[in-house]
C-alpha cells in the first residue's frame, strides 16, 4: 500500500512539471508537445506488457525496480541539459507507473484474502496523485526543479523499503514463495 502511494506521489510530483521543465530548458514548445503526445500513445502499452510478463517477473521485484527507475527517470528529467535525456524518461515516466501499479495490484489481490486492500487501490492512487503536485510545487518553490528529482529519490527509497519489508514478510508465509521470487 505504501509503495503504491509513493509511486503515485512521485508520478504526480514530476509529471505536473514536465512541460515547465522543458520550457525552462528551452527545448521548444513543439518538441515538448510532441513528448506529451508520444507519452499518451506509450501509455497504451504498459498494461498489455504487464499482462504478458506477469508470469515472468515477481511482483515484489517489480515493486522494487519501479521506484528505482522512477528516481532515475526523475533525476534525468529534472536535471537534463539535452533534449534526449529529458524526452525519453519523460515519455516513459507514466508508463512505468502503470506497469508497476499493475503488478502491485496483482500482488495485493494475491495476499489480501479479504479484498479490502484491492478495493482501496483507487484511494491509494488518489492520495499520491492529489498530494504530488502540491508537494512538487513546494519543492520547486524552495529548491527548484532539480529538487523534484531528489524528492522522488527519497520517496523511492521509502517505497523500496516497504517492498523489502513485504518480501521478508511474504517469505515467512507458506505458499507465498511464487509471489516473492519468480
Amino acid at each position: 500500500i505504501g509503495t503504491i502511494v509513493c509511486i503515485a506521489l512521485n508520478q504526480a510530483m514530476v509529471f505536473a512539471f514536465v512541460e515547465r521543465i522543458g520550457d525552462m530548458r528551452n527545448f521548444g514548445g513543439n518538441a515538448i508537445q510532441t513528448v506529451l503526445i508520444v507519452t499518451g500513445f506509450v501509455n497504451l502499452l504498459p498494461g498489455i506488457l504487464a499482462a504478458v510478463l506477469q508470469k515472468k517477473f515477481a511482483p515484489v521485484n517489480v515493486g522494487i525496480a519501479g521506484p528505482i527507475l522512477q528516481a532515475l527517470f526523475a533525476l534525468s528529467v529534472t536535471g537534463a541539459t539535452t533534449f534526449a535525456f529529458f524526452a525519453v524518461p519523460a515519455t516513459l515516466y507514466v508508463a512505468l507507473v502503470i506497469f508497476t501499479h499493475t503488478f502491485m495490484f496483482g500482488l495485493l489481490s494475491r495476499v489480501d484474502e479479504t479484498g479490502r486492500a484491492v478495493a482501496a487501490t483507487p484511494a491509494m492512487m488518489m492520495l499520491g496523485s492529489a498530494a504530488g503536485p502540491a508537494l512538487g510545487g513546494f519543492v520547486v518553490a524552495t529548491v527548484g526543479y532539480p529538487g523534484l528529482g531528489w524528492a522522488v529519490s527519497c520517496f523511492a527509497l521509502v517505497a523500496v523499503t516497504f517492498m523489502l519489508m513485504t518480501r521478508r514478510e511474504l517469505a515467512r508465509q507458506p505458499g507465498q514463495a511464487a509471489v516473492v521470487a519468480a
